[in-house]
């Protein structure tokens, strides 16, 4: 799978357990240099994993546009995009359909 940020392409990548294989510690990161994003799936919900996603998502808009955002910001904007999105996915959906 690929996801596109900005102008670059990224991979990304789904491990059974990526802080295990790994030896990261974290259940996802990401790679600018690489353009890659792994994320770890196992005992996961999707929520958390969609969440962990979006931010590294962000943390990718961040190193793209020097935004300097801190990893609160990061994670505080991830979070609060990703609830939006669930809320709203009606909307967004038929909004979605009426602009095409």
């Amino acid at each position: 799978m690929k996801i596109k940020i900005g102008d670059q392409k990224y991979k990304l990548i789904l491990r059974l357990d990526r802080s295990r294989d790994d030896g990261t510690g974290v259940s996802a990161s990401a790679s600018a240099w690489y353009n890659k994003i792994w994320i770890s799936t196992e005992d996961r919900t999707c929520d958390a994993i969609i969440s962990d996603l979006w931010h590294e998502i962000i943390e990718m808009i961040d190193k793209q546009y020097n935004l300097s955002f801190s990893h609160q910001t990061i994670t505080t904007l991830a979070s609060a995009i990703y609830q939006v999105i669930q809320d709203n996915e009606k909307t967004l959906l038929k909004l979605q359909k009426r602009m095409a």
